[in-house]
């Protein structure tokens, strides 16, 4: 398994107008897509997903941490066979859903 390049890191926002602003005004990323709860920002080769996340009212604490990193992505050259044997973390070809 080999890592080739960087693709992207998704984070979890409270409020997604004022994370936009941040990333594309002061920083001058690029907004490439947006949708009801999530934004899509280019920077050079590789890109940023903001997700909204917000806990309702009431809602027991969560058991991960709402906001922050939910997960970075890398471009890599691999076997299923150096997966399966060589990986201690689970490892996933493609997006995934909880």
């Amino acid at each position: 398994m080999k890592v080739t390049g960087f693709s992207h890191v998704t984070i979890n926002v409270r409020d997604l107008p004022a994370s936009l602003r941040f990333y594309v005004d002061l920083l001058g990323m690029r907004l490439v897509h947006r949708g009801e709860h999530d934004v899509y920002l280019e920077w050079g080769a590789a890109w940023l997903c903001l997700q909204e996340r917000e806990r309702g009212h009431g809602a027991p604490p969560p058991q991960e941490p709402e906001w922050g990193v939910d997960h970075v992505a890398f471009h890599m050259l691999m076997s299923s066979d150096s997966v399966t044997h060589k990986c201690p973390v689970k490892m996933s070809p493609g997006p995934t859903r909880p």
